[in-house]
């Protein structure tokens, strides 16, 4: 591995210890990405230790992967921060309990589902795992749903959810 590749893991590594991990309300993007320089950090030291040109190659792949989604990261947050956040919305006595029957997963997801599901990571996970905000984005109806993103419970994302019949 180069003198720059153990540098940049290196990099990597001590911004996402410096940030104690994750920033307060990091979206999973920024999970995914300080996991990714972990992972780079420690095939960078197995390459320090061993010497070998496959352990160099796999470390100098990590670090390429750090770094795509941490770039990633960083414009998923650029994007959620400058977008306005909905007014306040009531919601209409029609809508079916969730979880339940009337909802289903949103996907295809849009630009502004994301979006929004970006913004409410925070104050969803205030509340912590399986706290839901129903409101309306691009004219229907979404549920977003604070979720754990993987089995061993250390990625922290939002799910959406539309109605499986159409708007209310």
């Amino acid at each position: 591995m180069s003198a720059f590749g153990v540098l940049f893991v290196l990099f990597l590594l001590g911004l996402s210890q410096r940030r104690g991990g994750l920033p307060p309300g990091a979206p999973a993007a920024s999970d995914a990405a300080a996991q990714a320089a972990k992972a780079a950090a420690d095939a960078a030291a197995k390459a320090a230790e061993s010497g070998t040109p496959q352990d160099a190659a796999k470390a100098q792949e990590a670090a390429q992967t750090a770094q795509v989604l941490t770039a990633k990261a960083s414009a998923q947050q650029t994007r959620a921060a400058s977008t306005p956040a909905p007014f306040p919305q009531a919601r209409p006595s029609g809508l079916p309990p969730f979880p339940g029957p009337g909802w289903k997963a949103a996907i295809p997801t849009n630009p502004a589902i994301v979006t929004r599901a970006q913004q409410l990571l925070p104050v969803l996970w205030r509340i912590g795992p399986g706290a839901t905000q129903v409101e309306q984005t691009r004219g229907e109806w979404i549920t977003y749903l604070a979720t754990f993103m993987n089995p061993q419970k250390t990625i922290k994302g939002v799910t959406a959810h539309r109605l499986r019949g159409g708007n209310a």
